[in-house]
């Protein structure tokens, strides 16, 4: 403010229309480029003044001021080359926020559809099947009924066997003795070990195996059929997988956010804001801030 008294108007002057120059083509909100006017008029005042103190007329003190600052053109360019990479950084940063949250969401509803089509349909195929190929009391499971049982096993990649037990309603326990020899077993992708246990031929630590069991009643009898089947999903580990990636995708945005808000010097409240109100509190915070801007507009 001193070195600011001892000038005129057309020495101050000079000086803001330089640094104004430096200002064009700056990618960079509003704010930082007024700090940065701000910052580089008062650089240019103290230097100015130190000249002023030491006899020179405030005309050659102007352009000694500003020659050694450098070129016009030379300043710009670094200034840019400053701002243009912190801008790059923020834009990528929010591409691959962007991206995560993206892949996280299609993730998490390729789950859901996957389990539907891949491993909940087939089931209850199998059971449709077995309610209209269903025979009599005497012969309940056909030859027709077994064909399109194995027919739909061998297409589908999430049923790896199933089996069908006749039992009597009148009976108070069903028998399920592993010993026991099912009215009907079909379990290509199954190996029988010497006790009778089954096991996937091909086990993998990202496939969850589930044993799945319905009755359905044989019309006109007391009798009923157990169907049991062994599934295989894979779609467990993508939920394991999407809440990792949308984690992720919380932290990645809050960054970018309060880097954001730092940058425009904004309350350190924001981040907290960030962090727990993440997308909502962005726009929380750009609503405030464009209420803001229009005050002072109004102002002006």
């Amino acid at each position: 403010m001193n070195s600011q008294s001892k000038m005129s108007k057309e020495g101050i002057d000079c000086i803001e229309k330089y640094v104004s120059n430096l200002a064009i083509g700056i990618q960079a909100s509003s704010d930082e480029i007024k700090d940065f006017k701000n910052e580089m008029k008062a650089n240019l005042l103290s230097s100015v003044g130190d000249l002023l103190s030491q006899g020179y007329e405030e005309i050659n003190a102007v352009e000694l001021a500003i020659k050694q600052f450098g070129e016009v053109d030379s300043i710009k360019t670094e200034i840019k080359e400053v701002y243009k990479t912190k801008y790059l950084y923020a834009k990528k940063l929010l591409n691959i926020t962007i991206i995560v949250g993206v892949l996280g969401i299609l993730l998490s509803f390729g789950g859901v559809i996957w389990k539907n089509y891949s491993v909940d349909r087939p089931i209850n195929d199998i059971y449709s099947i077995i309610e209209k190929n269903m025979g009599n009391d005497s012969n309940p499971i056909t030859d027709n009924m077994k064909n399109n049982l194995k027919d739909k096993v061998d297409k589908s990649f999430a049923i790896d066997y199933v089996t069908l037990q006749i039992f009597d309603k009148n009976d108070k326990y069903i028998n399920t003795d592993r010993n026991l020899k099912y009215d009907y077993n079909y379990a290509p992708r199954m190996t029988i070990d010497e006790s009778g246990n089954g096991r996937p031929k091909t086990l993998s630590r990202f496939v969850a195996y589930a044993q799945n069991s319905k009755q359905i009643e044989i019309k006109g009898s007391n009798k009923g059929i157990i169907v049991i089947t062994e599934t295989r999903d894979i779609s467990f580990i993508i939920f394991q997988i999407v809440p990792i990636l949308l984690l992720i995708y919380w932290v990645l945005f809050a960054i970018w956010a309060s880097i954001n808000s730092v940058n425009n010097k904004r309350s350190i409240i924001w981040i907290f804001v960030f962090i727990l109100l993440n997308v909502v509190g962005y726009l929380i915070y750009y609503l405030v801030g464009r209420s803001l801007i229009n005050k002072s507009r109004n102002k002006i």
